[in-house]
């Protein structure tokens, strides 16, 4: 899987990034967090469907979703609502809240 988040409602993914993904002999993910928001959330997209460049978060969000086996916004909504002040005065605060 590889992880992103946006900065200005965009992401880059890099060859090497994809390929990292591609030749993992999984389902290759690219999660991409999709903060701030108005409906922030993760968005898990198969990455055979990207190639490098970057992406408009409403690009991605339009893509084939990869079902992980749990709902991964439920639990990232949790964690919002529960340090959302926190957050919202710092966003890199999230980067510490996040595993």
């Amino acid at each position: 899987m590889e992880v992103k988040t946006s900065e200005g409602g965009r992401i880059t993914l890099q060859d090497r990034e994809l390929k990292g993904v591609t030749d993992s002999g999984l389902t290759p993910t690219v999660a991409a967090l999709w903060f701030p928001h108005s409906d922030p959330r993760w968005l898990l997209v198969d990455g055979r469907g990207i190639t490098a460049g970057t992406y408009e978060m409403v690009q991605l969000a339009r893509l084939g979703a990869v079902d992980v086996g749990f709902d991964v916004n439920h639990a990232f909504g949790t964690l919002l609502a529960d340090h959302i002040e926190m957050i919202l005065a710092n966003p890199q605060a999230l980067d510490e809240l996040l595993p």
